[in-house]
C-alpha cells in the first residue's frame, strides 16, 4: 500500500523524530545506532517516523510524540504494531536487533519503505512467526551486533486491518 504524504505530514514527522533524538542527546542508543552515512544523527528517527506517520494516516491511529528518552516498550501503536522503516534506494528487507527482539516486545512488525513523498507499508510479519521459525531466519552478525534480516518477500502484503 503506498501512502503519499503532504508536506505538514512530512514536518510534522520531522519534529517528532528531531525531539525523539534530542531526548537522547542525537547519540546513537544502546540499541539502535545511525546506519545512514553522511546524515545527521536525527535521520533514523525522522525516517521511523515518517513510517509511522504514514501508518497513522490510513488507520487513523494517534503516532506516539509523548515517548521520548528510552523508547517505547516495543511497538509504536496500542495495536502492538510495530513501524520499521528504510530509506533504502532499494526494496527493503525487515532488519530487527536481536537485543531489540529479546528485550522489547510487539504483536507484529510493519516494514515501511520511505520515498519522499511516498511511504509504502510493505508488508508485515507477526512476532510469533519469527519466534517459530527462529531457525530459518536469517541471523547475522553485525558491526552493531546480531540482526535478524527478514527478507521482504517473506512479508505478508499489508492491508488495513
Amino acid at each position: 500500500m503506498i501512502v503519499e504524504l503532504t508536506s505538514d505530514e512530512i514536518i510534522n514527522a520531522y519534529y517528532i523524530g528531531y525531539n525523539r533524538s534530542k531526548s537522547v542527546n542525537h547519540s546513537d542508543t544502546k540499541i539502535s545506532k545511525n546506519l545512514h552515512k553522511n546524515r545527521p544523527n536525527w535521520w533514523r528517527h525522522f525516517i521511523g517516523a515518517l513510517g509511522e506517520v504514514a501508518y497513522s494516516k490510513v488507520t487513523g491511529e494517534a503516532v506516539d510524540t509523548e515517548t521520548l528518552g528510552k523508547g517505547d516498550q516495543g511497538y509504536d501503536f496500542k495495536n502492538g504494531i510495530d513501524i520499521k522503516s528504510s530509506d533504502l534506494s532499494r526494496k527493503p528487507n525487515l532488519i530487527i536487533s536481536k537485543q531489540a527482539f529479546d528485550s522489547k516486545i510487539c504483536k507484529t512488525y510493519l516494514l515501511a519503505w520511505v520515498k519522499l513523498p511516498y511511504v509504502e507499508l510493505l508488508g508485515t510479519i507477526e512476532r510469533d512467526q519469527v519466534l517459530n521459525n527462529l531457525d530459518k531466519m536469517f541471523l547475522k552478525e553485525t558491526p552493531y551486533g546480531k540482526t535478524y534480516i527478514i527478507n521482504n518477500s517473506k512479508l505478508k502484503k499489508y492491508e488495513i486491518r
